[in-house]
């Protein structure tokens, strides 16, 4: 560990500075310019805007601002008339308004014209970030695949694997200095329920998830197994909508399973809806706003079957 970072800071000084100051005494030159080789300007470097100060004491001036768009305005950077007692000069890159580099370079009173040394800091660590799912997930799969990206880069998949409840997902990374940055969601199971949501435009989802809901309530119906859930988001169903005989005579025929109106879509537990607010409606409305051709009955009940949270009309 400790030959790795005397060689990191040696290169770090080789490749990122060039220091020309004519010094023929120890004395205060009239003017300092900090020189960046090629090196330093070749490289693609992780920051969008530039800031030089000089330090005095504990007084720090703004010497120079502005911004990266091109390595070559690094080749000369006039510092001007420094003072004649110690000071340090401040040379900061961020990226996005973040600090990600700082390069720290004391000066003596002895030797004004030469560093007493380099401190660099580089603060760019990696940033990790999952593009899929968003937190709060929730589905009925042993396994989520998660997309993420370092540096928003290219895009990585990793599946991992869910426990029933809440799950939290830590995806992490750590680059070739050791520099390692970590970021987290949770994605809940419910492996025992189907969503449902009218919104979606899907008319073919699975309804492993909200995302993926399906989009008629009779398609979930179809799809669960006895003692399982279905849990609805608000909105309008109508029986014949996804049934396998699509007829205006069709009801919603339950089965022991339990069906939950009044969620928002999105939630990862039961108790988090509210069917006051988030309005689920079973309708036998044909489309024609006249009660007598309405579909009877809307719902057709069954042994250990639970229809809780809907208005049914």
């Amino acid at each position: 560990m400790k030959k790795r970072s005397v060689l990191y800071l040696l290169l770090a000084a080789a490749a990122f500075l060039a220091w020309a100051c004519n010094v023929s005494e120890p004395r205060k030159p009239d003017t300092l310019t900090l020189q960046l080789n090629d090196s330093l300007r070749a490289l693609n470097l992780k920051y969008d805007s530039l800031y030089l100060y000089i330090a005095v004491g504990g007084d720090t001036t703004l010497l120079f601002h502005g911004p990266y768009n091109n390595p070559l305005q690094l080749k000369d950077m006039p510092i001007g008339n420094p003072p004649g007692g110690n000071f340090v000069i401040v040379l900061r890159g961020y990226r996005d308004g973040v600090s990600v580099l700082e390069l720290r370079l004391p000066f003596n009173q002895g030797s004004p014209g030469q560093p007493m040394g380099i401190q660099f800091t580089p603060l760019d660590t990696p940033v990790v970030a999952i593009t899929w799912p968003a937190t709060g997930y929730v589905t009925n799969q042993d396994s989520v695949e998660i997309r993420w990206t370092v540096d928003a880069g290219a895009e990585r998949l990793e599946w991992k694997h869910l426990a029933e409840g809440d799950n939290i997902i830590a995806q992490g990374f750590t680059d070739s200095r050791g520099v390692s940055d970590t970021t987290f969601i949770v994605v809940t199971r419910r492996s025992q329920v189907l969503f449902v949501d009218a919104a979606v435009t899907d008319t073919n989802g699975d309804g492993n998830s909200w995302v993926s809901a399906c989009k008629y309530l009779q398609s979930a119906l179809a799809k669960a197994a006895d003692g399982w859930e279905i849990w609805v988001a608000k909105g309008v169903y109508k029986p014949y909508q996804g049934a396998a005989d699509s007829t205006y005579d069709t009801s919603f025929v339950m089965k022991a399973v339990g069906i939950f109106g009044g969620f928002s879509g999105g939630e990862n537990g039961r108790g988090a809806r509210n069917p006051a607010t988030n309005e689920t409606i079973l309708s036998g409305e044909r489309g024609d706003t006249s009660i007598s051709d309405n579909i009877g009955p809307v719902v057709i009940g069954a042994n250990s079957a639970i229809l809780d949270g809907f208005v049914v009309e």
